[in-house]
Formats: structure tokens, sequence, C-alpha cells
């Protein structure tokens, strides 16, 4: 029986030449995106894949994959807001609990192929050494599956 290929693995097949872009939404992109995003580009990287640099973006041109994060909620005034055009721009959306995919398919028009609900609930805080520790070892473990073979 064929291993059914990850949505990344998937991703990567329709058009090797272009970059991959991949994004981390939660609530206010405080704790679970931001660290989905850093723990995914260092993944990413410990591959050998070339990533996107986002401090340097109009000098990095040789670089196959892309990984940002997002909020959805409009009250929070951390973090960058979610907006049509990063929604549309990403070829993958992992999320972080149902609600924000119905969020993702609703309000934002993406359709459910492309959303990979990772279930962590929102109980972190990244300003505290051991929540942030739990957290990158619950997304690395989570996150593996996604990692594209180089």
């Amino acid at each position: 029986m064929r291993k059914q290929k990850s949505p990344i693995e998937q991703s990567f097949e329709k058009e090797k030449q272009k970059p991959r872009n991949i994004l981390f939404v939660c609530l206010a992109n405080r704790n679970r995106s931001p660290a989905g995003e850093r723990t995914f580009r260092y993944m990413l990287k410990e591959k050998g894949y070339r990533i996107l640099d986002p401090e340097n973006r109009k000098i990095t041109k040789d670089y196959e994959i892309e990984v940002h994060s997002a909020g959805t909620e409009p009250w929070s005034n951390e973090g960058k807001k979610l907006d049509f055009k990063a929604a549309d721009a990403a070829d993958i959306i992992f999320t972080f609990e149902e609600s924000l995919e119905y969020v993702l398919i609703h309000s934002f028009l993406q359709p459910r192929e492309k959303i990979v609900n990772l279930d962590i609930p929102d109980h972190y805080d990244i300003n505290n050494d051991s929540d942030e520790y739990n957290l990158r070892r619950t997304l690395r473990k989570k996150l593996a599956i996604y990692i594209p073979l180089p």
C-alpha cells in the first residue's frame, strides 16, 4: 500500500519551480502562530531547505519556501493581522483549532484542502520559558509529518 503524501509534498509536486508559501494562523498572532512559524522555519533549515529571510526579502532571491504567521482577531493590538492577500497566497495554512478553520473557510474563503488543524489549545505564554519550550516541543511533534523530504 502506498503511503499518502503530506499536503506539503503534494504542493511541491504541483509547481516545483514556484516558491512555497506556508502560513500559520492563530487568534492574536502572539504565541502559537509566531512560534509555529519560527519552529517550522528552523525544522526546514535543518532539512537543508532555503527559507526566505523576511528581513532581507529584496536581497534574497534564492529560496524555496516562505513561512509566515498572522492572527484573525481584529481586537488584538499585537502581531500581524490576516488579510485576504496573505490567505490567498498561502499554499498551506496551519491553524491551531477548529474555530479558526471555520474563520478561514467562511470569512477568508479558503478551500478546506489547504488548511491543516494542528489542534493546539491557546494556553501557552511564550514569555514563560517553560511554556515556550512545551509549545515548541508540541509543534515539532505535530509538524514533523509535514516536512517534505529533501
